[in-house]
């Protein structure tokens, strides 16, 4: 009974335990957690039912990472070259794929489902657990230790960004500082030592996410020159061994990039090839949060949690999860205060990791005369998710005050004065959500704004309870003699300020949420072979979810993108809205870069015109008795429909509004549609009776919501100058050469004049007899070609570094095709061409890795003679 008592307790098993709550819904209701969900807002994949995203703003992850799992590990897609996006674009090489990450083996071993749930909960258990290992190193005990692993565990940062490749990497900064203090200890041998850090610090890389690694090592490194510097005495008694440590360190970072060389040089060869370099140093403002934003560490949820229906953030270019990165509780604040006050300066290890916080402020927040400088820094590496940084140095700190709190002589006074001190400030901020929060958001649906400050009401006295709890418990002393139920109710306590408190930010939903299929997507894979485009102004099935499918896209989302191809693709289709989602495109472009398919909501074929298309602001809500008025001149003949871009606010909108189009001021059609038909961000089109002579005539349109309630109407997404954004379609045939093959909850164009994969630049009539593709696959296509005199043979697949080319089995030299595309000279007579992906940054890589490992080998046998 006893052993059974001791492994219940023992801190490592609460942790576990805490996890397991964390994710109860995955795990024990068969859920997928997921957010693709989010997908339902478009009228593509919507189930014909309204149904509001449970946290609309965790979009990434259903476009990117999810479906990069399902090609790499359950499609078995090429690592290489994904083919299935833009003109292709490297897939291991962008880093974020994370192919070589260990916890992404769950994907290759079990279902999919099964396989989110394990991969999310073995990421964050994994950060909690290192955590705790560290803690132990630095001398603290269990039971503190439990504590502030808790916090760290279920930090904001952590939880907002669970789902992304960031938290893969925080998994090794815990890990990597326990790795040097055993060092610094004299814990483990060196061998075993060099052979750790040299896969930690390899894996750290492979965990797919550039500037959180480059964060993670540059703390890393800071805290290396900390033990040495905090290690003269041991130097000056034992010189050699000091001198040996620094050795095994520089040779574990050696080999640990060395190991990583499979992805590290790849990606380097990608980033120095990729637009994203070119627009951030170029383009791009760097980023850095007001110092008003702190509140946010504090009090996480002060404008609402975009998990809820209360969400609003109080900052322009920033989001929930951009806000909340240091949040660990107010417990946590609370001890890791006292801590930097009455302990950091006696305990040199505290120190380092209030000055590291400290330090790291100008970099993340607004601080006059360092802004201009961070401010630059941050285009690159993304300076204010260092706040990861200060959550874990709270939880440091946190942890030597419930180690010294046995020690410590703490008046009960003082905790009476810290427990009235939160009651005064609990009732002020309900008094003020009481009395002035109506006022202040008067502007917002009455129903909403109750709504919102009740939610606000059950924050405030949520987090004050169970601070108050904690430091009755604090300041109990006699709990403390023996801390084991003392510690493991505070660590409760914090686990419920940080890890219940969010325990329904990453959505777990039902399996028909989870990237459905229907018979739209289905008939787009049953057609050939083929790339798409989404135009109209609208997401389809944007970029990457494609590769869910297993469709071709010639749009692309990894962050990276080749430079010439992307900026090929903007010149080419510059017709945008400020969402990026293009509008319309001219044949040739469409043609020039291979796209056989069309997916548009609209008649994308048509003429359309874009009447007013900046998108600055919404409308305020339309009320019974409001309306938005708008005139426009037809610039064509045959106007038979208007499309206007709406708001719904992801909600169920029972209403109604009607649309009345007026021609000198006289009524030539009106209709009344129910307002849960509108999608958010997805233009709403009305069409009407055709007006043949339409050209040069003012015509003006009017919206209004009939039976409009509040909480239950819709807005209009407009300029500052208060024009709504819309467009008018004229039944004139814009493009000829796009034919439409399918309607339904999207259509489907075919572009009938679609350059072939391979074709012959500037060919005369009898160029070529014949042109075959005699075999496909991502990284090798082999044509067969007769042309009758000598050319280029060019192809719609992107130029990039790698990429070779054999006319005849010879090696040809590959040229560049209207400055994106691959192509070879090619001499007149029957030709068998062959590209080929074989790019030496991998093979440079792979060589690089295997020497790493044999230096795994090696290293340590020399490491034990010395």
């Amino acid at each position: 009974m006893g052993k059974i008592i001791k492994l219940l307790t023992h801190p490592i098993f609460i942790l576990f335990v805490f996890n397991i709550i964390f994710f109860y819904k995955p795990i024990f209701f068969g859920l997928y957690l997921s957010p693709a969900d989010a997908l339902q807002r478009f009228p593509s994949f919507n189930l014909s039912e309204f149904y509001a995203p449970k946290n609309s703003l965790l979009f990434d992850p259903v476009t990117q990472f999810q479906p990069w799992y399902k090609y790499a590990f359950i499609d078995k897609g090429n690592l290489l070259w994904n083919s299935n996006n833009s003109g292709g674009v490297p897939f291991l090489a962008n880093s974020q794929s994370a192919i070589f990450f260990p916890i992404s083996i769950v994907f290759k071993i079990l279902d999919i489902r099964v396989a989110l749930t394990w991969f999310y909960f073995l990421k964050l258990f994994s950060i909690g657990l290192f955590t705790y290992l560290f803690l132990r190193e630095l001398g603290i005990n269990k039971y503190a230790s439990l504590i502030a692993s808790t916090a760290f565990n279920f930090a904001g940062f952590n939880i907002v960004f669970l789902l992304w490749p960031q938290t893969n990497v925080v998994i090794f900064l815990p890990l990597l500082l326990l790795l040097l203090e055993k060092l610094f200890n004299n814990s483990w041998s060196y061998d075993k030592l060099f052979i750790s850090l040299s896969l930690a610090i390899s894996f750290t890389i492979f965990a797919g996410h550039p500037e959180t690694i480059f964060q993670v090592f540059l703390i890393f490194f800071l805290y290396f020159i900390f033990r040495i510097k905090i290690s003269r005495v041991a130097y000056l008694i034992h010189p050699q061994g000091e001198l040996m440590k620094i050795k095994v360190f520089l040779l574990s970072l050696i080999t640990g990039f060395i190991i990583s060389g499979i992805v590290l040089i790849p990606f380097t060869e990608y980033l120095l090839n990729s637009h994203i370099l070119y627009d951030r140093v170029s383009n791009q403002q760097g980023l850095l949060l007001p110092i008003y934003s702190f509140i946010y560490n504090i009090f996480p949820n002060i404008s609402g949690n975009p998990s809820t229906q209360y969400y609003r953030p109080l900052i322009s270019n920033s989001n929930y999860n951009e806000l909340t990165g240091a949040y660990l509780g107010p417990l946590i604040v609370f001890s890791s205060l006292v801590s930097v006050l009455f302990l950091s300066f006696k305990k040199r290890k505290s120190m380092f990791f209030t000055l590291l916080s400290l330090a790291l402020i100008p970099f993340i927040y607004e601080v006059p005369l360092f802004s201009s400088f961070t401010r630059i820094i941050s285009k690159i590496v993304g300076n204010t998710r260092l706040l990861f940084v200060v959550g874990f140095s709270q939880s440091i700190l946190a942890a030597k005050f419930f180690e010294e709190l046995p020690r410590l002589k703490l008046r009960k006074s003082i905790a009476w004065v810290v427990i009235i001190l939160t009651i005064l400030i609990s009732v002020t901020i309900i008094f003020i959500f009481d009395n002035f929060g109506p006022k202040i958001l008067s502007s917002f649906d009455p129903k909403k704004v109750l709504g919102f400050i009740s939610y606000e009401k059950k924050q405030v006295i949520f987090l004050a309870l169970t601070f108050i709890a904690g430091i009755t418990l604090i300041f109990m002393k006699k709990y403390w003699k023996k801390p084991q139920i003392a510690a493991i109710g505070v660590s409760v306590l914090v686990f419920m300020q940080t890890g219940l408190l969010n325990i329904n930010y990453n959505p777990a939903i039902d399996q028909k949420y989870f990237y459905p299929i229907n018979d739209d997507i289905k008939a787009l894979q049953q057609l050939p072979k083929g790339k798409y485009i989404e135009l109209g102004g609208d997401y389809v099935i944007p970029a990457d979810i494609n590769l869910w499918y297993g469709l071709e896209s010639v749009h692309n989302y990894d962050a990276l993108d080749i430079r010439e191809y992307k900026e090929l693709f903007n010149k080419s289709f510059p017709q945008k809205t400020q969402w990026d989602t293009i509008l319309n495109a001219e044949p040739k472009s469409l043609d020039k870069f291979g796209v056989k398919y069309v997916l548009s909501y609209t008649d994308i074929d048509k003429r359309i015109i874009s009447n007013q298309l900046r998108i600055d602001k919404l409308s305020e809500e339309l009320t019974s008795g409001s309306n938005i008025y708008q005139e426009f001149i037809a610039e064509s003949d045959n106007l038979y429909a208007i499309r206007v871009l709406p708001a719904n606010f992801n909600r169920l909108n029972s209403c109604n509004f009607q649309f009345i189009l007026q021609d000198d001021h006289k009524e030539i059609f009106e209709r009344t549609y129910p307002c849960n038909e509108i999608s958010d961000k997805i233009f709403f089109q009305i069409d009407f009776p055709e007006i043949n002579k339409s050209k040069g005539k003012t015509f003006s349109f009017a919206i209004s919501v009939l039976d409009a309630s509040s909480g239950n109407s819709i807005a209009f997404w407009q300029n500052y100058e208060g024009q709504i954004v819309f467009q008018t379609i004229f039944n004139e045939k814009e493009n000829k050469n796009l034919k439409l093959i399918r309607k339904g909850k999207f259509n489907i164009y075919e572009n009938t004049s679609v350059l072939p994969e391979y074709y012959l630049v500037n060919p005369d009539e009898n160029s070529i007899t014949s042109l075959k593709i005699e075999a496909s696959v991502a990284t090798r296509k082999i044509i067969s070609v007769s042309p009758n005199h000598e050319g280029i043979l060019a192809s719609t697949n992107a130029y990039y570094p790698g990429w070779n080319v054999y006319v005849d089995s010879k090696r040809a030299k590959i040229v560049m095709v209207n400055k994106a595309f691959q192509g070879v000279y090619i001499p007149k007579g029957t030709r068998v061409v062959e590209f080929i992906y074989d790019p030496d940054s991998f093979y440079f890589g792979v060589f690089l890795s295997l020497i790493g490992v044999l230096m795994l080998f090696v290293v340590p046998v020399k490491l034990n003679k010395l």
